[in-house]
């Protein structure tokens, strides 16, 4: 999400009596916020934005990271299917 996006968002959430936490952040620099735990993670774009395999891989990863046990992971569907059992594969082995 953008700057502009959450802007909008909270101020449809104040206007709904609907507290939440929102930050825009590069999704391979998220490592190095201290956020804590969620109960839900969204990752709404990312996947289909960075063009390296690689990146992408990182990206999920990180994300998971941020989960609580028995979290949920939400994001667009379609090819990225591949990547997330790749990264669940890599949060085994770690």
């Amino acid at each position: 999400m953008s700057e502009n996006n959450i802007a909008l968002a909270k101020e449809m959430g104040e206007k709904n009596q609907v507290s939440f936490q929102a930050i825009a952040q590069n999704c391979l620099e998220i490592g190095q916020l201290d956020l804590g735990e969620f109960d839900h993670v969204f990752m709404m774009g990312p996947l289909y934005h960075l063009p390296d395999e690689k990146d992408r891989e990182t990206a999920v990863h990180l994300a998971l990271k941020k989960l609580k046990p028995g979290g949920i992971f939400t994001h667009p569907f379609y090819w990225t299917l591949p990547l997330l059992y790749m990264a669940s594969k890599t949060e085994q082995a770690t």
